[in-house]
């Protein structure tokens, strides 16, 4: 079970078509799909819901039982865990090639589990599939359900899910009524290999993505939810950003075309840098996509431990990043270690104070107004601009996550940027917001006209 919902994984040895399965249940490019095996490496959890049903579908990494193979073992780990949690373990085979003494060895890991779970052995890539298409080879699997099905091209794959789901009902998983549980969504992002997946790891106290030393281990983004103190967590491990033009092979494109859309559906990101490391141009480039993306933004400094200290090293270091960094002074940062777990529960005190900046209103909008005008207008005038003068009208919040105000003014296209900065400062000086970037947008007084100018800051 998982928030109360069943499980249906997805397993196999690799380039049996796992991924292309998910991809055409979930009826999105969840997973990455190519011909490279070993492309999965971490699973991936997505709700479904079929014929008034909801379970989580898990795609897994290929599995290689009697490899020796780093790498490996670490995806049969990941495997053994999306398998020890479901309810339903989708067993995928590949009809083109037929039986294989891989599939027999995974069959074996299998077999541990036949009395507690349903397994279906899915026989997929059976394009031109016929009554006498040869799959009864696959009940030496020893396994009594062999379904055949084209993931590519959807072939029996509504059939499968309809056996899915009475497999479900077979074992009794109650329908849980539970409501809707509020979480907060968080992309851990960052240069390769500044340790986001050993930070995933301790955030979630388990071993859910691989930890390796060689950049690039993380290719796909991952979800969890934990639990803490009360409070709901979605953490999405996301493949390390690099320049474009450092971006070898198409895996790796979608790999951070995929950490794009992540940060797009997060509330908070959390950027995850190397304190061993001087601030480089690829942290340089992690901003730049990070800063426009309007989310609230926590910094988390890794690998503290590392660090040879004094009383003032961390002063030092927020001198750094400041000053290199200056769009992000509203960024608090923290300092951790993923290694030895060193604050790294301070994350999530951090994670609740910017979430709910992000999500902040002003509810006296007079008190706003009055501050605008005189602690701010009053006390720094704009100066006049091609010999015309710049008249603010007034200043209003307007929407959340993130704030955003309307600032109407005679001429929004001639506001200078310095004073924009000096407005959005002020208004920080006041209500703090830390964390979290404030979007001001610049009307024209009159309402009729649509000449708008939009900020952020």
């Amino acid at each position: 079970m998982r928030d109360g919902l069943p499980v249906v994984a997805i397993v196999g040895r690799p380039n049996v078509g796992k991924s292309t399965l998910f991809n055409r249940i979930v009826k999105k490019r969840i997973a990455i799909v190519d011909e490279t095996p070993g492309v999965t490496r971490d699973r991936k959890y997505y709700k479904i819901l079929w014929n008034k049903k909801e379970f989580y579908l898990v795609d897994t990494g290929g599995l290689l039982p009697k490899s020796e193979d780093i790498f490996q073992k670490s995806i049969d780990t990941h495997v053994e865990y999306a398998i020890q949690e479901a309810e339903v373990i989708l067993f995928l085979v590949d009809g083109e090639t037929g039986l294989v003494d891989i599939d027999m060895d995974v069959a074996g890991m299998l077999q541990r589990y036949k009395d507690t779970k349903q397994i279906i052995v899915v026989v997929n890539k059976l394009d031109y599939y016929e009554d006498h298409t040869p799959i009864y080879e696959f009940y030496r699997l020893g396994f009594d359900e062999v379904f055949p099905i084209s993931a590519l091209h959807g072939y029996g794959v509504g059939d499968l899910l309809d056996k899915v789901v009475n497999a479900l009902d077979r074992i009794n998983i109650l329908e849980d009524k539970k409501e809707e549980i509020k979480t907060i969504n968080v992309a851990i992002v960052g240069k390769p290999n500044v340790g986001k997946s050993s930070l995933l790891n301790k955030l979630t106290r388990e071993d859910f993505a691989i930890v390796s030393d060689i950049p690039g281990t993380t290719r796909d983004p991952i979800d969890t939810i934990v639990k803490f103190d009360d409070i709901y967590y979605k953490f999405i491990d996301t493949a390390g950003i690099r320049k474009k033009k450092k971006i070898q092979d198409h895996i790796e494109f979608y790999s951070v075309v995929r950490t794009e859309r992540m940060i797009t559906r997060s509330d908070v990101i959390l950027l995850v840098l190397d304190a061993s490391r001087e601030l480089s141009n690829q942290d340089e480039e992690v901003v730049k996509r990070i800063q426009d993306s309007e989310k609230a933004i926590v910094g988390v400094v890794n690998k503290w431990d590392l660090v040879e200290k004094s009383t003032y090293t961390v002063e030092i270091y927020k001198e750094i990043f400041y000053s290199k960094f200056p769009s992000l002074k509203y960024v608090p940062l923290v300092f951790v270690s993923a290694k030895t777990g060193q604050r790294v529960n301070k994350i999530f005190k951090y994670i609740n104070e910017v979430y709910n900046w992000w999500k902040y209103f002003i509810e006296d909008q007079q008190e706003l107004q009055r501050y605008f005008k005189e602690e701010i207008l009053e006390k720094h005038q704009h100066k006049s601009v091609r010999n015309k003068n710049i008249y603010f009208r007034k200043i209003e919040q307007v929407d959340v996550s993130p704030p955003t105000f309307h600032v109407y003014v005679n001429f929004p296209n001639l506001v200078k940027d310095e004073y924009k900065r000096y407005i959005a400062n002020k208004i920080r000086n006041k209500y703090i917001f830390t964390g979290t970037p404030l979007k001001f947008i610049y009307k024209k007084s009159k309402v009729y006209t649509q000449d708008v100018i939009k900020v952020l800051y």
